[in-house]
């Protein structure tokens, strides 16, 4: 298994348990018991789980109006894609000065 298919099921595999703590906090509060807190969720988004915490957000109606909690979302996949943009330029050979010798492959 190469480390880009680790990669992929490290943020597959986050991204579901996030949707399922979303839609836990959801559940939660529609029967208005002790909610799960918004640090926790960010926490899920911020470890790699941001793709299951967005569907949750649109698809569960959940947590997608409060600004304050939005405006912390995106920043963290801000970072995550900004990230990734910055890593694949650098290492993947896009960039003048990267290693030679790396390619994807590698991940």
């Amino acid at each position: 298994m190469t480390n880009i298919s680790v990669v992929l099921i490290y943020y597959f595999t986050l991204s579901i348990i996030t949707y399922f703590v979303y839609g836990n906090d959801k559940y939660r509060a529609s029967r208005r018991k002790e909610r799960i807190p918004e640090i926790t969720l960010h926490l899920f988004d911020f470890l790699g789980g941001w793709p299951g915490g967005f569907f949750a957000q649109h698809l569960k109606k959940h947590k997608n109006k409060k600004w304050q909690f939005q405006v912390i979302f995106w920043i963290i996949v801000l970072i995550h894609v900004s990230f990734w943009v910055y890593f694949i330029f650098w290492y993947a050979g896009f960039n003048e000065y990267a290693p030679t010798d790396f390619s994807l492959e590698e991940l």
